[in-house]
């Protein structure tokens, strides 16, 4: 991958590997990372900082979903800045992904923060996993009608997050039953 205009803004949805490639890309181009900077004041403030001075030596990732409430995210997704989109094909895995996450509330295996036990089951909530379903499609579907004009489309599948100096996280040992569990629900709402 070859970026050749900066800042760069990547555009995501959810478990798609966003936090590891934002990581990656900052590394790479030695740029300043923003990681859904709207979780975080200070970092927020940095950023509209970094564009009150008029430089362009980052990148900024987030989901579609906040750009009517996060107004930087507005702005720099119509300016002119680098654009990537990054989803992911297996729908499937991905629902199961959020879902897991949202029930362990552990996103990323990032030093310091939370992780995720060896050996651990998690129970199966209807109501998380309607929510799970909703996010992703919603999400998805910002993406799909996104007015813009992206340089590069990347996927999860297609891309290596070798790199990312973060560990995968440590799916549960009940994985295979919640992701067949969440593929039959999805199919009976996609009828």
């Amino acid at each position: 991958m070859k970026i050749d205009k900066f800042p760069v803004m990547l555009l995501a949805n959810y478990r798609t590997g966003s936090s590891a490639l934002v990581r990656i890309l900052g590394r790479k181009y030695n740029l300043e990372v923003f990681s859904e900077p709207h979780l975080d004041t200070e970092q927020l403030a940095n950023l509209k900082k970094y564009i009150k001075n008029g430089k362009s030596d980052y990148i900024v990732k987030f989901m579609p979903d906040y750009l009517k409430t996060v107004p930087v995210y507005n702005y720099i997704y119509n300016s002119n800045c680098y654009k990537i989109k990054l989803t992911r094909n297996d729908k499937i895995a991905q629902i199961t992904s959020f879902y897991i996450a949202k029930m362990t509330k552990v996103w990323n295996n990032v030093p310091g923060m939370a992780s995720r036990p060896e050996n651990y089951t998690v129970n199966i909530d209807n109501v998380i996993v309607d929510l799970s379903i909703k996010q992703i499609c919603t999400t998805e579907k910002l993406l799909d009608t996104a007015q813009v004009n992206f340089a590069q489309h990347l996927t999860y599948e297609e891309t290596s997050f070798a790199d990312a100096r973060m560990e995968k996280l440590t799916a549960p040992v009940n994985y295979q039953e919640l992701y067949s569990y969440i593929e039959k629900y999805y199919n009976s709402k996609m009828l």
